[in-house]
């Protein structure tokens, strides 16, 4: 069994871009601690929920509600005041509007070493997800995932250690939620840590930058 030791390294090894403007705040609906929601606050947000027309930017009310299991606080819970379930929740991005946003991927997807990932969006050339790294064990070291489009290619993301029955990074959502045309991506780094990434915010020989990081301590 994996000790928490191990988890709390492996969670430690997770290292992120720090963007100019680090405004942006990303959150996840469901349990969590209150050490979590440390910074942030209840009220509108925006909400990336899926519709049965598809996925839909929409405007929400966010609480925060504290749940006592015999008589002691046990953890918070995060939600929002619509029906649908939220995919993430996110503000402080100007140019987000509500509305049908395009969507290309949906689902989870973990790109194993040596495997290369495409999708496609508005019809344009595709772009391809591949990712490196060394076995080792249950685990895979130096474990990295590099965007390829149009003869261009940038780092996406990289960790030091996985586990793979434990953490390992997962694809959860590829689409436009800024609308410039251009992917943005919502990822699962580890089952505690979640990623934001814009295309709107990428510097020069970049497609996506992270913008944002949610991560939970685990409940």
């Amino acid at each position: 069994m994996t000790s928490y030791l191990f988890i709390l390294l492996l969670l430690s090894s997770v290292p992120f871009q720090d963007p100019d403007n680090r405004s942006v705040e990303l959150l996840t609906t469901g349990p969590t601690h209150g050490s979590d929601l440390s910074g942030k606050t209840e009220g509108r947000w925006f909400g990336l929920f899926e519709t049965p027309t598809g996925f839909e930017i929409r405007s929400t009310n966010v609480s925060f509600r504290d749940v006592e299991v015999d008589g002691e606080h046990s953890h918070s819970v995060v939600s929002t005041d619509r029906r649908e379930e939220a995919l993430f929740l996110v503000r402080e991005i100007p140019q987000l509007k509500e509305g049908p946003v395009k969507t290309s991927y949906h689902g989870r997807q973990f790109v194993q070493p040596g495997q290369e990932f495409y999708f496609t969006l508005f019809g344009k050339r595709p772009y391809a997800l591949v990712a490196s790294g060394q076995k080792d064990g249950e685990g895979i070291r130096d474990y990295q995932v590099t965007i390829f489009h149009d003869q261009k290619k940038h780092l996406l993301f990289s960790l030091k250690a996985i586990h793979l029955e434990v953490i390992y990074p997962t694809i959860l959502w590829i689409g436009d939620i800024d609308r410039d045309s251009k992917p943005d991506m919502y990822v699962e780094l580890h089952s505690l840590r979640h990623a934001l990434f814009l295309s709107s915010f990428a510097k020069e020989g970049e497609f996506l930058r992270e913008v944002a990081i949610f991560q939970r301590m685990g409940c």
